[in-house]
Order: structure tokens, then sequence, then C-alpha cells
């Protein structure tokens, strides 16, 4: 039986591959989500430096304000 190099359980079903390694499907969810999360955060970044330095963009609505990521929160 094959064991996922992360977490080191047994993979029932089908072995994802991430890195050249076999994963099981939770593991992989995680990491997802966790590449999702830095892309998000990547793309706010460059947001904000290509037009907030320049005094371009503000955001004035709750609707915008909601829709960005709480520092110190999981995504």
């Amino acid at each position: 039986m094959k064991l996922c190099y992360k977490c080191g359980e047994p993979i029932a079903g089908i072995a994802y591959v991430e890195k050249g390694k076999e994963i099981c499907r939770d593991c992989f969810m995680v990491s997802l989500e966790e590449r999702r999360c830095l892309v998000k955060l990547r793309q706010i970044e460059e947001y904000k430096r290509k037009y907030w330095q320049k005094g371009e963009v503000r955001m004035e609505t709750d609707e915008d304000v909601q829709r960005l990521p709480k520092q110190g929160t999981v995504c």
C-alpha cells in the first residue's frame, strides 16, 4: 500500500502527485488551497503597488474591503 509523503497515512483510492511524490487527497487539497491563497495575496500586492502608491484607487465601499483577506487569517 502506498503512503502519503506528507502525513504518512496509507493512500486509499487515487494517489495525487506533488513534486514527484505521491500524496493523499486531503494533503493535496490543503496544499492546493494554500497555493490559491498565495496567488490571491500576490495579486492584491501587485494591485496595491500598481495603483495605490499613485493615489489612483481608493476603496470606498464595504464590499470592496470585505473581499480582501484579513491579516492573520487563513484564506
